[in-house]
């Protein structure tokens, strides 16, 4: 069943709010949900959400791995410049914006609630020329293996995290982040290292 045939039919079964027809389109996706332990409809309509809109974002060229989890609040802009490794789990609310460079995620990492990583900035020297109209610079955001980014901090365009790297929450990342540090605060600096 196509991606959208699959949204017509669950828009259609919401709608109608036909209770039968939905319990039956949750046992075709129970076979498809990683978390065997998801009882209540709510939490199963929002799971459905998740696979039809990571369908979607594959659809568009968006390089997802497998045993990945992402949330259905999470935006991404520009999904032909994404790539995500496999086991990443993506938090509630985050923000991947890849305009014309790319995105790239490794594998083995988790991004925590609200995390931002864009990959392009307005222009905004010239005073003689209106921002809006000043365009933007992208650069290539590479988040290497093994790292854990926490809720609410942004990664600024042209980051590169090393392997292992830690980010901690509310942390703006100007900076590349050398393998295995843990950094934080605005702008982000090195607050420790892994062992």
């Amino acid at each position: 069943m196509s991606i959208f045939k699959k949204l017509k039919f669950l828009w259609e079964i919401l709608n109608n709010k036909n209770l039968q027809e939905y319990c039956n389109f949750l046992e075709i996706l129970k076979k498809r949900m990683p978390d065997p332990n998801l009882r209540n409809y709510e939490s199963k309509l929002i799971h459905a959400m998740y696979l039809l809109s990571a369908d979607l974002a594959e659809k568009n060229g968006m390089k997802i791995g497998s045993n990945t989890s992402i949330e259905p609040t999470v935006i991404f802009i520009g999904h032909h410049n994404i790539e995500i490794g496999d086991n990443v789990v993506i938090g509630s609310y985050c923000n991947i914006r890849a305009v014309d460079e790319k995105i790239i995620i490794g594998n083995n990492i988790m991004l925590g609630q609200f995390v931002s990583i864009i990959g392009a900035n307005h222009l905004c020297k010239d005073k003689n020329i209106l921002i809006n109209a000043q365009g933007v610079e992208s650069k290539k955001i590479i988040i290497h293996d093994d790292v854990w980014i926490g809720s609410n901090s942004l990664i600024l365009p042209g980051v590169i995290i090393g392997e292992g790297g830690v980010i901690a929450g509310g942390a703006m990342v100007t900076d590349n982040v050398e393998p295995y540090h843990i950094v934080g605060g605005v702008p982000a600096k090195v607050i420790g290292k892994r062992t």
